[in-house]
């Protein structure tokens, strides 16, 4: 379980569950129905012609994770950091797809009467987007992007650190004092908006994105209660184009 004897049932609004569940049914359909027409669309124009760019990118998250049932703890967002590269093949000036691999912080922070803890995820993540490019008018070498497809995270490692009284608490989630472990490799979405606009020889990219996991991370009784990771990223990268095939 996440947080071991940190977490308890309290009242749970049956209404409120309801609504969050459904916007997340919106948001992961959107996505998919992104990533699949930008893909479409791409595969039908390959005939245009293709840009092979490399980059890097660095920026901070905010994270947290959703439960299932409600909890007596405040939960309040971790905030981490999000830093890798990426790999772009463009199709004509509106559309691509983009392979990232990028180091990111995830968790949540605790805090109850007494005490107040934070847990941290340490992940190497995987996304693979479709992307949209709508050039801005009047502005040189800018655009507005939309991106969005499926990650996969792998866990690097899982620490819990907490303070009641005197007494602060540094240990791994495996510890069996606390028995936090999580579930590894997880998966989800990523989706977002950004700016992309020329600067020397590439562009310049600021992104927002939302990374939205989909797998329970409850290792220890997932049929109990369940919570999912929910990460808002905030980069900003550089990318060269180093190769046209087409």
């Amino acid at each position: 379980m996440l947080t071991g004897n940190w977490t308890t049932h309290g009242k749970h609004d049956p209404t409120e569950g309801s609504k969050a569940k459904e916007g997340v049914k919106f948001m992961t359909k959107l996505a998919i129905a992104l990533l699949i027409v930008a893909l479409g669309i791409a595969i039908a124009n390959t005939a245009m012609a293709q840009e092979l760019s490399v980059g890097a990118f660095g920026g901070v998250n905010s994270a947290t994770v959703k439960f299932s049932e409600e909890t007596e703890f405040d939960l309040s967002r971790n905030v981490g950091v999000n830093a890798g590269g990426v790999l772009t093949l463009a199709f004509g000036d509106r559309f691509g797809v983009e392979l990232r691999g990028m180091y990111t912080q995830k968790g949540v922070d605790v805090s109850a009467t007494g005490m107040d803890g934070s847990y941290n995820v340490n992940y190497v993540e995987i996304p693979l987007l479709a992307t949209v490019n709508l050039p801005i008018r009047g502005a040189s070498r800018t655009a507005v992007r939309f991106f969005a497809g499926p990650t996969v995270a792998f866990e690097l490692s899982c620490r819990l650190l907490a303070e009641a009284g005197r007494d602060p608490v540094d240990i791994e989630c495996s510890d069996e004092s606390v028995n936090a472990l999580i579930e590894s490799p997880d998966y989800g979405l990523l989706f977002g908006v950004g700016l992309g606009f020329g600067a020397g020889p590439g562009s310049v990219t600021l992104d927002v994105a939302y990374d939205l996991g989909l797998r329970n991370l409850n290792a220890d009784d997932p049929e109990v209660e369940s919570f999912k990771s929910s990460t808002v990223m905030v980069s900003a990268g550089y990318v060269v184009p180093v190769a046209r095939l087409w």
